[in-house]
């Protein structure tokens, strides 16, 4: 696995314990991602990012050096052991993998095998990581907002079997349904191909997906009063999943 240094100056001072990992796709390029992570008026920071190819970033010399407070996780919370946890961003690592959409593509090989290694680390690093539990994806503590990373399309069973073997693992279901997977597809599909080279076009489909799933508790179906192409005047100015926590 590549290692390349790539500092945020979007991190907090304040050192923070590890008690858990927190998965994300970024909804946009490699490219864009580091820009976003870059930018100081953006707020928003993740400490790794892993490339389409593996390669692993590292936005604050994290992988050997202290844990500093980063902003990926916004508002969560997340039921656990008969208590409430909340502000992940207090006590977890986030780790973004490049992605135009979770629901819809799969990951990489090279991703999971990057992944693998960096989770390796991890887990010698800090022993609460050695408990299956406390990796979690951004959809299980913000879902109830319309988070749905890693997605669809994240293996949770060959991450955790190449992390923790036979040991019992906690099952992760997607936000994102089968319907609602199928109707971006479509969506995706339909999209004029000067479209979907338009950077700004990934960003507006998890848009979309948010906006719909964060509906769910009013019987909202993704598919409902939007046709394929077409996206809610809401989103006028889309944003990717690394652009806001």
């Amino acid at each position: 696995m590549k290692r390349v240094d790539h500092p945020s100056p979007n991190f907090s001072d304040k050192l923070i314990p590890v008690e858990y990992v927190v998965i994300h796709y970024t909804a946009c390029s490699l490219e864009r991602t580091l820009e976003i992570f870059s930018d100081r008026e953006k707020k928003v920071c993740a400490h790794f990012v892993l490339s389409e190819n593996g390669d692993l970033y590292d936005l604050g010399n994290f992988y050997y050096g202290p844990i500093r407070q980063g902003a990926h996780a916004g508002e969560t919370f997340f039921n656990v052991g008969g208590k409430t946890l909340r502000v992940f961003n207090e006590f977890s690592i986030g780790i973004e993998i490049v992605n135009l959409n979770g629901n819809v593509f799969p990951f990489r090989d090279a991703q999971y095998e990057s992944l693998k290694e960096l989770m390796l680390h991890l887990k010698n690093r800090f022993p609460t990581l050695n408990d299956p539990d406390r990796i979690v994806g951004h959809e299980q503590i913000a879902g109830h907002r319309g988070k749905a990373d890693p997605g669809r399309c994240f293996d949770w069973a060959r991450f955790y079997q190449s992390i923790y073997g036979d040991r019992k693992f906690p099952v992760r279901e997607p936000k994102c349904s089968k319907e609602r997977a199928a109707f971006l597809a479509e969506l995706i599909q339909n999209a004029n191909p000067a479209d979907r080279d338009d950077p700004n076009f990934w960003p507006r489909i998890s848009a979309e997906l948010e906006a719909r799933a964060a509906e769910g508790s009013k019987h909202h179906d993704l598919g409902a009063n939007v046709q394929p192409g077409i996206f809610s005047p809401a989103l006028a100015n889309p944003q990717s999943t690394a652009d806001h926590d």
